[in-house]
This record gives C-alpha cells, sequence and structure tokens, in this order.
C-alpha cells in the first residue's frame, strides 16, 4: 500500500523535475477533480494527492520535497468560505527513491463530501497549502 503511494509521489515528482527543467512551471492551487477523481496538485513546496469517485475521497495525502525532522501534514476542508480541520497533526514518514528524498503522510479517509467542498492539505514546514475541489 505504501508503495503505491511512494510510486504515485515519485510520478509526481518526476513530472516537476521535467517541467522545471523545460523552464516551463506552471502552478495550479486549486483544481477541480472529475469523476473518477484523482487530483495531484502542487503548491509552495507541498503536494496533495487524492483518489476517489464522485463525492466520495477514499485516500488523500500530501508531501514535500525533502527530509525534515518534525515535519506534519494535516488535511482541511473549504465549503462556502468556512474552513474546518479535518485531521490531526500526522507525522511524517520519510522516503527516497535515488537522490529524491522526501517526507510524506497518507490518510484513508473513505467519506463522502458536499459538492463543490475543497480539500486542502498543510504542512508544518513549507508554506503552500494545495487544495482540490470536490464535485460529481
Amino acid at each position: 500500500m505504501i508503495g503505491m503511494w511512494v510510486r504515485a509521489i515519485m510520478r509526481t515528482m518526476i513530472k516537476a523535475a521535467l517541467a522545471a527543467s523545460a523552464v516551463v512551471l506552471t502552478v495550479v492551487p486549486c483544481a477541480s477533480a472529475a469523476v473518477p477523481m484523482s487530483a495531484d496538485e502542487n503548491e509552495g513546496g507541498v503536494s496533495l494527492s487524492v483518489k476517489g469517485s464522485g463525492l466520495h475521497v477514499d485516500k488523500a495525502g500530501g508531501f514535500v520535497e525533502g527530509q525534515a525532522n518534525g515535519s506534519k501534514f494535516r488535511l482541511y476542508t473549504v465549503y462556502k468560505g468556512s474552513r474546518h480541520t479535518l485531521t490531526r497533526w500526522k507525522l511524517a514518514t520519510f522516503a527516497s527513491g535515488g537522490l529524491t528524498k522526501m517526507s510524506y503522510a497518507n490518510w484513508n479517509l473513505d467519506r463522502n463530501f458536499r459538492a463543490g467542498t475543497w480539500l486542502c492539505v498543510e504542512s508544518n514546514i513549507k508554506s503552500g497549502k494545495p487544495c482540490a475541489k470536490i464535485h460529481r
């Protein structure tokens, strides 16, 4: 299970490295996810990965490049301008692949959200807070 997330994280990081090497970097802080839902967002060094279907979210995870002791992540939602903390701070797990080192945390949410809800992740070591919009 963790291997699946590490592979997904590595694919996202490789895509980011290729985009940066081509001197074309497009950062989209918030994006919509459709059915079947799968979203990968990156903002300010923090990345979010969401998997699910329709308004149902099965899994979500956050990661940053680098390994810093005390790295933590948490999920929160924003609906109609109101922010609600979804999870407590979770201590990051470290992973590496070749020369790339990262910190990540994953959650098995297995829950439904209202249409138009933004699912976001934040880290205690980086300032970015990427979000994905949940809709049918």
